[in-house]
């Protein structure tokens, strides 16, 4: 386990590297999670303020 952290000397820019991967895999996650939020009320606003998304749902809900 000692020598697994540092790996030879190329720790430091190993782990870098594994963070930068990291920051831009959590990155292309939220991304467009947050876009499609601000479409979302971008389109409800033009429409008047209904949320479609919600009358979708509500329109497919299975009877239970």
């Amino acid at each position: 386990m000692n020598e697994f952290l540092p790996i030879g000397d190329y720790g430091f820019h190993l782990w870098v590297a594994y963070g930068v991967v990291l920051v831009v895999l959590v990155w292309n996650v939220l991304v467009p999670l947050f876009r499609h939020r601000q479409i979302m009320r971008t389109v409800a606003g033009r429409r008047g303020g209904r949320n479609y998304s919600a009358d979708i749902r509500e329109k497919h809900k299975s009877p239970v």
